[in-house]
């Protein structure tokens, strides 16, 4: 019995990813405040990177921490993330898929990326890159709500 080419391709492939995991994230964060003006200011660095992380990757991430997994700590309270579901994250990946391109959306939400000098006791190693990104996150939720990916907590008074 011959097994068809497209037949194997098709079932390699599934083995291929049924096995493979998603990438965990290396990056960390320490929430420094959460501003009157809507935007939060977080210190994020990378710990497999380490001294090759770049401001970008680190604005990147910091987007990223809001939307998908929120923040806590150090005077900030509990900060959920933007994209609480399931449902939420499958709309905004399909809405904006090159948000997080070097190009893209995300660096409209950011108002600064720079390294800090202060590090985080966390780290201890001070060869380390840590960046103090400025995020703001009240104009990502209207983000959010002008592409009805979610719905604002006013919809429907």
């Amino acid at each position: 019995m011959m097994i068809k080419t497209p037949t194997l391709i098709v079932f390699i492939s599934y083995l291929i990813f049924s096995f493979s995991s998603p990438p965990s994230k290396s990056y960390r964060v320490e929430c420094d405040s959460v501003n009157s003006d809507g935007t939060v200011t977080l210190k994020i660095w990378d710990i497999k990177k380490g001294k090759r992380y770049k401001a970008h990757q680190a604005g990147i991430n910091a987007v990223q921490c809001i939307l998908y997994s929120g923040i806590s700590g150090n005077g900030c309270g509990n900060q959920n993330s933007l994209l609480n579901n399931d449902e939420t994250i499958a709309k905004f990946e399909k809405v904006n898929p090159d948000f997080f391109e070097k190009s893209g959306e995300y660096s409209k939400y950011i108002r600064s990326s720079s390294l800090v000098s202060a590090i985080p006791s966390t780290i201890g190693d001070k060869s380390w890159k840590v960046y103090e990104v400025i995020v703001n996150k009240k104009q990502l939720e209207k983000y959010l709500a002008d592409k009805q990916i979610k719905k604002t907590l006013n919809n429907g008074f």
